[in-house]
């Protein structure tokens, strides 16, 4: 009989689900990561993807859950992968326990620092600065909280990702402008303005 897997818990990064799947494997909690290549390969597709989901079989699901929540309130504070979860807030994750500095970012602070990524990448890349403009949209349009440091990353992305639209629209102009006009030369003179002997 096959195993149905769920998921338990969602990361932005490969190793922090690495982390969480080492953590179940010593509870002896089988487990597998979908999606771990693509997004490491494909990092500005992560959000749309969904990020690195740890999945465990549908039997182990509380006690995976348990043996997470359990290894963050050890820590004394959650890590930023187990942000979100299956099951909602990790002990330890709540925004209200925590400073407001230390605690993780959510969905819009992150979204935000792709974002200027994106946007710094898309001068080298011209492509990804459409992905930047899409992120800098997301970001303005969420209605989450966000904290300074992520307003000012988002300003900036914002700024990268309008230089190539500029550029672009600037290009566009120039191409329908009528050609400047050449000034009309004497029967005498030459294109260089000089007269032939």
């Amino acid at each position: 009989m096959s195993a149905e897997w769920v998921t338990v818990a969602t990361f932005d990064q490969g190793v922090e689900a690495s982390f969480a799947q080492d953590r179940l494997e010593a509870a002896g909690i089988a487990s597998e990561l979908a999606d771990e290549a693509t997004v490491g390969l494909a990092w500005h597709m992560a959000q749309a993807m969904g990020g690195i989901k740890l999945r465990v079989d549908a039997a182990d699901l509380e006690r995976a859950r348990a043996v997470l929540a359990e290894e963050d309130s050890d820590d004394g504070a959650a890590s930023p992968g187990f942000a979100q979860t299956a099951g909602g807030l990790e002990a330890g994750s709540s925004p209200l326990e925590m400073d407001p500095d230390e605690a993780p970012p959510n969905e819009r602070e992150r979204t935000a620092e792709r974002a200027f990524r994106c946007a710094v990448f898309g001068f080298l890349f011209w492509p990804i600065f459409l992905w930047a403009t899409i992120l800098v949209l997301r970001v303005w349009t969420s209605d989450q909280p966000w904290r300074p440091r992520y307003r000012r990353r988002a300003r900036w992305a914002a700024v990268f990702a309008a230089i190539p639209w500029l550029l672009t629209l600037l290009f566009v102009l120039a191409s329908y402008l009528p050609p400047s006009a050449e000034p009309e030369s004497s029967p005498g003179q030459t294109a260089t303005g000089r007269y032939r002997v």
